[in-house]
């Protein structure tokens, strides 16, 4: 009897102990966030502890992107519910796109919006971090020269890869192709390691298709997910998951 009357009282001191914690914790809410010079807006979900903010940065923007970048946070963890981000790109001269810059390979990748009509375009995303307005670059769509090359110098105990390939002209940004790209591991499975390692292949060329006579600097770059003590199993080789 006594160990149940103990139960009981556990039972009860952990609801009122839950009810206490909901009480006092910030309930998520809709939050609009506007950059100060009024281009760009999120809008969605978060806590109090975790608000949205953008911070504007100068840089070269070269021949592709203005010369504005918007850091937008929390930007290190992938969020529960996607936001929406808007953009005014009335005053970008071409076609109108959003670039965010992949951290990891150091490439700016253009990303699919939705036209909301005059100028203003929109996307949802799950991932924060630093973005552009820039025009659409037909360089999106070439690319993927030496990923059989880099294979070959995958470091000992790779169980998992990703490989891109990034394209610049001139002092412009490297921009990672859309349709290049590569993921892999031990017979075909991708595989998280305990530690990371990049590989990079960079050369120029003036022999790509439909830019003929225009020279261009093209980045290939591996990331690999090593496991020192294990690597893959005997018999398997590292291959593009199917």
């Amino acid at each position: 009897m006594k160990r149940f009357s103990a139960y009981v009282i556990f039972l009860l001191i952990l609801i009122v102990s839950v009810t206490v914690w909901m009480f006092f914790v910030p309930v998520p809410e809709e939050v609009v966030v506007t950059s100060e010079d009024g281009l760009v807006q999120v809008e969605g979900v978060t806590r109090e502890s975790q608000p949205f903010t953008i911070t504007e940065n100068s840089q070269i923007g070269g021949e592709m992107l203005e010369n504005i970048m918007y850091h937008i946070e929390p930007s290190e963890i992938i969020l529960d519910v996607p936001v929406a981000i808007r953009l005014d790109a009335s005053g970008v001269s071409g076609t109108p796109a959003l670039y965010r810059y992949n951290e990891d390979f150091m490439m700016w990748e253009q990303l699919k919006t939705s036209s909301l009509g005059d100028g203003a375009l929109e996307l949802a995303v799950d991932v924060l971090g630093t973005f552009a307005l820039g025009t659409s670059s037909p360089l999106a769509d070439v690319g993927g020269w030496r990923f059989d090359e880099i294979i070959e110098m995958a470091p000992e105990g790779t169980v998992g890869y990703e490989m891109v390939t990034g394209i610049s002209q001139g002092e412009g940004p490297v921009i990672i192709s859309k349709h290049v790209n590569e993921t892999g591991g031990c017979d075909g499975r991708f595989l998280v390691g305990a530690q990371e390692e990049f590989t990079a292949l960079t050369s120029e060329s003036n022999m790509i298709e439909g830019f003929e006579g225009t020279s261009f600097t093209l980045v290939d770059m591996a990331k690999w997910q090593i496991h020192p003590e294990r690597g893959c199993a005997e018999g398997e080789d590292l291959k593009p998951v199917k």
